[in-house]
């Protein structure tokens, strides 16, 4: 039907999907699930946009494995849009504004050594239980806050199908809205 960019937040998943549509060359593939050491050969393999670099130590394993597999990969700092919490189980993923200038200055400092990635904006999830203006805001601020460290950014990635209206009137560019054209998957057990 035209549609060329998916997106998936397992890996595993993901991997076999990449294998069962290897016959459609353009598809640009999207991994927007939390990011972990052992799977990022595999990401980097396949992904044409990773959605949730919240840390500088997957700089070098993504770039890695692009460089591996020949080819380049788009990431997103995945910023925190979770008020302070009790603790980390509690929220949705991310870093706040001051980590994700240490991965901008991480990515600058080694830009040489990851010339497979290119860092082109930002990510957030809103908090559930709260109003997703407020934090999709929060991700707008901190976008063009970032932006004057890194001019080229330009991809806002917010919204999923029950909140993509408030991340489009906060200048999103990307909306994650599988389970409205999916329907909702069954929890991780």
């Amino acid at each position: 039907m035209g549609v060329r960019d998916f997106g998936e937040n397992r890996e595993q998943e993901a991997r076999a999907k990449v294998e069962a549509l290897s016959n459609y060359s353009d598809i640009r593939w999207h991994f927007q699930g939390q990011l972990q050491r052992n799977k990022l050969g595999s990401i980097g393999a396949w992904a044409h946009t990773v959605h949730s670099v919240d840390d500088k130590k997957y700089l070098k394993g993504l770039s890695d494995a692009a460089v591996k597999n020949g080819r380049t990969l788009n990431c997103l700092i995945q910023i925190s849009l979770d008020q302070p919490l009790r603790n980390e189980r509690e929220g949705r993923g991310g870093v706040d504004l001051a980590g994700a200038h240490e991965i901008l200055r991480a990515f600058a400092a080694e830009k040489a050594e990851r010339s497979a990635l290119e860092i082109t904006g930002v990510m957030g999830v809103a908090p559930l239980g709260e109003d997703p203006k407020r934090a999709f805001s929060e991700l707008q601020k901190a976008f063009f806050e970032l932006k004057k460290m890194a001019p080229g950014l330009h991809v806002i990635s917010a919204g999923m199908s029950g909140d993509f209206v408030p991340a489009i009137a906060s200048g999103a560019t990307h909306l994650r809205i599988g389970s409205s054209i999916l329907g909702s998957r069954p929890p991780m057990v």
